[in-house]
């Protein structure tokens, strides 16, 4: 056999095969199961359809997205035909259609205890393959790249693969309805440990599960079973969030799902599409789960918190005495931000329910009574006794009493599956820091929810109800704070004990269930750059990539040098794969080509002996002579028990090779690191929290630049031209050119004697060109009349470089279309509304849906219809904006294969089949898939009687190097951090802001827009910026930079599409959207499908 790295499959597939236990990890957590609801009366569907149907639909999702379709909303329009079809066809229960469109969200279906490695496994048994055949390597090796398939990484691509070669089922659309699907996934489910055949024998998990996809494989196409598999691993991966799922299916959906996190709970209750939920049912309940609250992301400086957290203050009597927990105007509450898990707390009676972020159920590991679990039996005397029932928000975390700390996250699940007999007095235990009270219900009174309430009630009630614990049951800890300095202040100590950040909250902020507002600012600074370590790692390992990165190694393995026995060793440190250029990846292949080490980690003697580790092992391993250094930036060291050296690092990411280092002598060694670790951190901060320093710009050749005498005592009057350097040369008449110079210089700009260089903001003005054409540079820019200075500033913006404003144009200056144009008008209707009406006195925010609650706190409407052409700016206006409707290409007929309501489902495609004519051979070469503050917060007004009740891919062509076939639109390096970090869900994008200044800094066209209009579309954009850099991505005000990968515009100016795409197209598109593209990115936590955005 073959030496080579792409031959040895054998030793391959035996070191890719984990155990059990790691390969599901978090696999036998259940979900969290609503209150059983009984389905309304008369909610029946005939025949659903077949499989294959939704499955077009899927195809159709996906040929939307490759084939970059422009209209906004085109597949939210194609989920919504689909729908009316159902209802009209099938009947009114959406619930089995529904559940397989967001298989991650489906609360009442257990985890099927199966991920890609299993999956594999159950695959091989279901279509007898031989264990150690390439195909059966094949799929236990997806991740693996082979030179038949350079391009692997996505299980189900690689499955539906081997399926289509062996399969028998020969037509379009197999019989299995939508209904049989949702059977088997029940059935799978519900698979667990041994079970007993008819016949009586006992069979495995693995050997059900192989049983139950035999089944499936011998009636189904391989396309149904590529989205079949697609489900079972709860990743469709069709670019579309269940916020345009659910507005499909109901207005009032996505609140309700906010409330229950029950998508049978919201079908049965909506069936109806012109019923209308009441108000009282926009609120948390007892034993329904919720979707929590969250924190918008860090503001760019401590002033625009300070905003934020002043907005809807109302004038205050000054000689009225303040309420006991009560905050003063400016007063603000500001908290730790734990490093924990978010988990929701239900007590009802003796009965607790325990629930996560993501609507996971963890009862069964803190205890459903006093009895159970690790943390219900050390709280009973926590709690107020004359509770009965409450819901409680906080964050679970794991306190370590022999050292008097909290331990790192990581460590939870490890101390949370420990029973109560089992804890020592100085063992590690779950420790619940509650920073919320949103439902309570005194004995024999009536339940009250407080989302409505103000923060400052809700908190004071906390502390009545719930009397602390160490280490057991915590209220977070909060201060008061009025300005900048109590904000640095606090966040200094925070980051000196190695904290996560903090959080600042609004005293009258109500809960938004499933809201991100900027009522709750998190503030954590890059630590990449100004508090994190840095550290020049020596790569021992690798891991190939899967999905858009699969066919390569993706992600590193870094070592410490030290000494065991005598003898050099290296430990295992961390995983890094972020901030790798697709240069930096060339440069790896080229220099370790046939130096990486294959090794099965089950046999000792294929180990090498200088690696050490606990249970992280990559996929290669690389002699440390034959390897390189990476200089890499983290948060901070923190414990890695999986790691050899006992520590890694939190949030690597690669800064740079160290090619001029060598690798044995120059990489750190392990005591090096640990001294790192044990070394005090400080550092001052200042009011801005971004890390990225200001472009300075230089004078490239070093020499001084003429610099014009001044024009007299001249006011600044505008900034049309701030930052801009002028040469201004002869004018007809002469006399005018002195007017232009007092002009430029009023509204912001200067001016030199000398045509300024290429690399600054530049206009050149002349009269004529004869006389400029021999001055140097004059043949390298656009020349303009003084007409179109002197018309710009009258207008209080720069107007398009029409052909009549221009002496003497550029090639690419001739080419826009503003060049033939004939007109300065704005070209945009902009409908104008009365003065804002202020405040009115005293009252507090009242309790909005997530969508409306953007207006409230941050003075613009949410970016939640995908397809609504209207927006507002700063002051509430509406901006009418005229877009064009692309065609709706028609739907396919789904009639053929559609049963209607009542009837039978008609055969499909009946086709005889020839088994023996089927070319079942074991390699098959890959086809082309198919395509109210009245409460006062007191438990004593809970009394015994009854109280009053208050009442939402593209996948990159992969070249034979396993690498993109262009570095242009790449981002900024793959995001393969050693914990996905929720906070940076875009760490990997690179995007240019089409701002007014980044428009002229790049010489493109001004907009026809109003002067008002650019400026409420470029605070838009800014907006927009700062919560995509918060998110990670990386910001830039360079249309031609090579690692581009998107471009942000507003609907208010659309006149520099075209051009914005012109410019970008080579050698590839970037990718063009609008601002609720990041809004969307940001509530989903990764990105979305571009095309729903596109302007």
């Amino acid at each position: 056999m073959s030496a080579s790295l792409h031959s040895r499959g054998k030793s391959r597939a035996t070191r890719q095969q984990r155990s059990d236990d790691e390969d599901e990890e978090d696999d036998s957590l259940k979900f969290a199961e609503s209150d059983d609801i009984e389905k309304p009366p008369g909610l029946e569907n005939g025949t659903t359809p077949p499989f294959g149907v939704l499955c077009m639909l899927f195809d159709q999702f996906e040929s939307a997205t490759r084939n970059k379709h422009k209209k906004a909303g085109y597949k939210g329009e194609l989920l919504g035909q689909f729908i009316s079809h159902w209802r009209a066809e099938i009947g009114p229960d959406l619930y089995p259609l529904i559940r397989l469109m967001l298989p991650e969200r489906d609360t009442r279906r257990r985890t099927y205890n199966l991920k890609e490695q299993k999956l594999a496994k159950a695959i091989i048994q279901a279509l007898d393959l031989p264990q150690k055949t390439s195909v059966a390597l094949k799929l236990i090796n997806w991740k693996v790249p082979t030179k038949e398939d350079p391009g692997a990484g996505e299980f189900a691509a690689v499955a539906y693969d081997v399926i289509k070669s062996r399969s028998t089922v020969i037509r379009a659309v197999s019989d299995v309805t939508i209904d049989e699907i949702n059977e088997t996934l029940d059935e799978l489910s519900q698979t667990r440990g041994t079970t007993t055949d008819a016949n009586g024998q006992k069979r495995g998990m693995q050997a059900e599960h192989a049983r139950i996809l035999r089944r499936c494989v011998s009636k189904m196409t391989p396309a149904e079973m590529k989205w079949l598999i697609r489900i079972i691993l709860r990743d469709l991966k069709i670019g579309m969030g269940e916020k345009t799922i659910f507005n499909q299916l109901h207005p009032d959906a996505m609140d309700l799902f906010n409330t229950c996190s029950d998508i049978k709970r919201v079908c049965y209750k909506l069936f109806d599409p012109h019923h209308r939920i009441p108000h009282e049912d926009h609120t948390v309940k007892i034993t329904h789960v919720f979707r929590p609250m969250l924190c918008w992301r860090t503001q760019r400086s401590l002033s625009d918190v300070i905003k934020a957290m002043r907005r809807n203050r109302s004038a205050q009597d000054p000689n009225r005495p303040l309420e006991e927990g009560e905050y003063a105007k400016d007063e603000f509450i500001i908290e730790e931000k734990l490093d924990g898990e978010r988990i929701q707390m239900h007590k009802k009676g003796d009965t607790y329910m325990y629930a996560s972020r993501k609507s996971k159920d963890y009862t069964y590991l803190y205890g459903s009574d006093a009895a159970t679990g690790s943390l219900t039996p050390f709280i009973q005397d926590c709690l107020n006794e004359n509770i009965e029932e409450v819901i409680l928000d906080g964050e679970m975390l794991v306190w370590d009493p022999k050292i008097g700390k909290y331990m790192a996250f990581g460590n939870l699940k490890t101390f949370a599956s420990n029973e109560t007999k089992h804890f020592g007095p100085n063992d590690p235990r779950p420790c619940f820091k509650v920073f919320d009270i949103l439902y309570i219900k005194g004995k024999g009174g009536k339940g009250t929810p407080l989302i409505e309430k103000s923060l400052w009630r809700r908190k004071h009630l906390l502390g009545q109800v719930i009397t602390q614990k160490q280490g057991v049951m915590e209220i977070a800890d909060c201060a008061r704070g009025s300005s900048i300095d109590d904000i640095r202040e606090y966040l200094q100590r925070i980051l000196e004990e190695r904290g996560e950040g903090l959080v600042c909250k609004h005293p009258l902020s109500t809960y938004v269930l499933g809201g991100r507002m900027d009522s709750w600012v998190k503030i954590k600074p890059d630590y990449m750059d100004e508090l994190g370590e840095k550290i020049d790692g020596l790569i021992v390992g690798g891991y190939w990539g899967q999905g858009s990165r699969g066919g390569r190694l993706a992600s590193f393995l870094v070592g410490l040098r030290g000494t065991k026995n005598g003898k050099e060793v290296y430990k295992s440190f961390a995983k890094v794969g972020s901030g790798l250029s697709r240069t930096d990846y060339t440069w790896i292949v080229e220099n370790t080509r046939g130096k990486w080490i294959e090794f099965d980690r089950r046999d000792s003697k294929s180990v090498p002996d200088w690696f050490e580790t606990v249970t992280e092992w990559p996929d290669v391993l690389i002699d440390p002579a034959d390897s390189f250094i990476i200089e890499i930036k983290a948060a901070e060291i923190v414990e890695g028990a999986e790691y050899g050296a006992g520590m890694t690092l939190r949030f690597p990411r690669a800064s740079k090779i160290r090619d001029e280092l060598d690798p044995l002598s120059d990489s750190m060694d392990f005591e090096t690191v640990l001294a790192f670790r044990r070394a005090p951190k400080k550092r001052p901060f200042g009011d801005d929290l971004a890390s990225k320093s200001k472009a300075i710009r230089v004078n490239r050749s070093g020499k001084a630049r003429a610099v014009s005498s001044a024009v007299g005592e001249v006011e600044k009057t505008s900034d049309v031209f701030e930052g801009v350097v002028f040469y201004i040369h002869q004018t007809k008449p002469p006399e005018l050119k002195e007017q232009v110079q007092k002009k430029v210089v009023e509204a912001g700009g200067n001016y030199i004697q000398t045509i300024p260089p290429a690399d600054i903001e530049r206009v050149v003005v002349a009269s004529e060109y004869a006389g400029i054409k021999n001055k140097k540079g004059g043949k390298e820019v656009d020349i303009v009349t003084p007409e179109w200075v002197l018309k710009s500033i009258e207008r209080g913006r720069r107007l398009p470089l029409h052909k009549r404003y221009l002496v003497r144009a550029m090639p690419k200056t001739m080419s826009s279309p503003d060049y033939a144009a004939d007109s300065d008008d704005d070209g945009m209707q902009v409908e104008s509304s009365e003065d804002v009406k202020p405040d009115i006195a005293q009252e507090p925010p009242r309790r909005i849906t997530a969508a409306e609650a953007w207006s409230q706190y941050r003075g613009e409407v949410a970016a939640d219809d995908e397809d609504d052409p209207e927006t507002e700016n700063d002051e509430g206006e509406v901006l009418a904006v005229k877009t064009e409707d692309a065609p709706l290409p028609d739907v396919p007929r789904y009639e053929d294969y559609w049963p209607r309501k009542g009837t039978m489902a008609p055969p499909v495609n009946a086709i005889n089949q020839d088994v023996g004519k089927l070319d079942l051979g074991a390699n098959s070469s890959q086809e082309k898939k198919p395509d109210a503050d009245s409460f006062g917060g007191h438990v004593e007004d809970l009394e015994l009687e009854a109280g009053d009740s208050s009442a939402r891919s593209e996948t990159l062509e992969l070249g034979n190097d396993g690498l993109t076939d262009a570095s242009p639109g790449m981002g900024a390096g793959a995001d393969d951090q050693k914990a996905f970090d929720p906070e940076r869900p875009l760490a990997p994008l690179v995007a240019y802001f089409d701002t007014r200044a980044g428009a002229e800094k790049n010489d493109l066209p001004s907009s026809k827009a109003s002067d008002r209009v650019q400026t409420v579309a470029d605070s838009q954009l800014a907006k927009a910026k700062t919560a995509f850099e918060e998110a990670g991505g990386v910001a830039t005000d360079d249309l031609q930079n090579p690692k581009l990968t998107h471009i942000i515009v507003t609907k208010l100016v659309p006149d520099r599409y075209k051009e914005l795409i012109n410019r970008t197209s080579e050698p590839r598109y970037r990718r063009i959207v609008t601002t609720e593209w990041i809004d969307a990115c940001v509530d989903e936590e990764g990105p979305m499908d571009e095309d729903d955005f596109k302007p």
